[in-house]
């Protein structure tokens, strides 16, 4: 009888039998029964088998099926942690690693929902295993995976050491330089980090993901006409791309070049009527220029797209719904969160969205009920516990408000505007050395936040005078030099001394 080596819940290793775990498909019926935790106990999950791309088979050589083995399993482990069915998609994990081993391309993506979820060690566990069971390909992207994860936890010199890892494993693994690079402009030199996107892209020219990165991370250093020539790039290269077409139009957008995005987005719905995408993001941009009735047609009309997925449906409600708020249709905003959630009930951001609303209206009460359902749909939305934890501090239930601060930056660490709400929140209650130490966490997760240089800036101001917030403010403009609230506010600083 064969034996599998497999991860415990705890990051542990234990010897099952493979025949009593082999994971068994009935194809009438569309069930999988394979394991689902770490005591071998055997459960049943059901598969859509209408559709052949979602079907789980159990090849005899991961090499020779079309698809790699990882990349099944992972879709349908991500379809179940959407749904918030965590263990079920543990059990799929748990059953292909029983059933074939060791496979890096399976054991990363289990060490990513791990991470999720908040089980650093066992995910840790999972990623060293990719990493040493995989070729210098899924080496790299397993280093690449969990320098990102540790980089969210705030361990930014063990994320460096790992990218480089993954870089000295395979150096043409191109969404390594996309990471590795991002993580660079952020928090180390941005020469590297700019290196690292030539590098990339000449690499890999048709590559979406690295070339908006790169674009990105130009923007925000103020470059903005190479961010432009960038987008620009990307387009001629790959002209049929929508994602690149769609992110260089929020960047006009921003750029407040209203009519060109506008244009590039029509053109986009011309060639493609089918692109909801196209049409969401016209919707926001009439919303944003306050066109209201364009965007309510944008919105019907995007619903009505045959391309939209069910997943996607619940995201244009909340959509809709805001613009409505905006408008000042209270009860057709309310209208609509309520339909979102029809479609999806564990969709967090309707019930933070609506909450919110709520908040605005004094309903005090609705409000937090609103909140607390989020929390029951994603125990670990961060700017849901955010949310719910100012409603509380507004108030004045201020220990019910420090608990929810701290159940936020627990289930997402790199929450950046968890931390400076918490800050400013410790600030007011007289607490600035903890307040402080709030927002040198927040500006770890987001070290060009301008918003919370200048609140810091501000509590220094208030409790230790003009030069301790100059310090302050000086150590922003290292991070962000372009933000002209930052340069205005140390000027005032500066002629208030004089």
């Amino acid at each position: 009888m064969g034996v599998g080596f497999v991860a415990g819940l705890r990051g542990g290793r234990q010897e099952i039998s493979r025949s009593a775990v082999r994971p068994r498909v009935n194809g009438r019926q569309g069930v999988v029964t394979c394991v689902l935790s770490k005591e071998g106990k055997t459960g049943q999950v059901r598969l859509n088998l209408d559709d052949s791309a979602n079907v789980v088979k159990r090849p005899s050589a991961p090499k020779k099926v079309e698809r790699p083995l990882g990349e099944v399993y992972e879709d349908f482990a991500r379809k179940l942690c959407r749904e918030g069915r965590i263990e079920e998609a543990r059990g799929i994990f748990y059953s292909a690693v029983v059933e074939e081993g060791d496979i890096s391309s399976v054991l990363r993506p289990w060490a990513w929902m791990e991470y999720r979820q908040r089980k650093m060690e066992t995910a840790r566990g999972l990623f060293q295993r990719a990493v040493d069971c995989g070729s210098p390909e899924e080496a790299a992207a397993a280093w690449c995976a969990w320098g990102i994860a540790e980089q969210r936890e705030g361990h930014l010199s063990t994320a460096a050491e790992y990218f480089r890892n993954g870089m000295k494993a395979d150096c043409t693994h191109v969404p390594l330089f996309a990471a590795f690079a991002t993580f660079e402009g952020k928090h180390g030199s941005k020469e590297l980090a700019r290196a690292l996107f030539q590098r990339g892209t000449a690499l890999a020219p048709d590559c979406t993901r690295l070339s908006t990165a790169w674009a990105s991370f130009e923007s925000a250093d103020g470059n903005v006409d190479r961010a432009r020539a960038i987008y620009k790039r990307a387009a001629f290269i790959s002209p049929e791309d929508s994602a690149i077409v769609l992110a260089w139009s929020k960047f006009e957008a921003e750029m407040r070049n209203f009519r060109e995005a506008r244009r590039m987005l029509y053109e986009l719905h011309a060639t493609d009527p089918e692109c909801f995408k196209a049409l969401h993001a016209l919707a926001k941009l009439e919303t944003s220029a306050r066109q209201y009735g364009r965007a309510r047609d944008m919105y019907r009309r995007c619903l009505k797209c045959t391309s939209l997925v069910n997943e996607n449906i619940a995201p244009v409600y909340q959509a809709w719904a805001l613009m409505e708020k905006k408008a000042g249709n209270l009860d057709e905003a309310r209208n609509l969160f309520k339909r979102g959630l029809e479609h999806d009930p564990k969709h967090v951001y309707i019930w933070q969205a609506w909450g919110l609303l709520e908040y605005t209206q004094k309903s005090y009460e609705k409000a937090r009920e609103l909140f607390q359902k989020g929390i029951e749909s994603d125990p670990l939305s961060a700017p849901t516990y955010q949310a719910w934890a100012l409603l509380e501090s507004k108030l004045g239930n201020e220990e019910e408000a420090a608990a929810l601060f701290e159940k936020a930056t627990n289930a997402q660490p790199s929450h950046a505007q968890s931390w400076q709400a918490w800050a400013l929140f410790e600030c007011k209650r007289g607490n600035a050395c903890r307040a402080k130490s709030f927002f040198e966490r927040a500006l770890v997760s987001d070290p060009s936040s301008g918003p919370t240089w200048q609140a810091w800036a501000q509590m220094e101001l208030r409790n230790n005078g003009c030069e301790e917030a100059k310090k302050v403010l000086n150590r922003a403009l290292e991070h962000c030099p372009n933000n002209s609230a930052i340069k205005a506010q140390l000027a005032n600083l500066s002629s208030e001394q004089k």
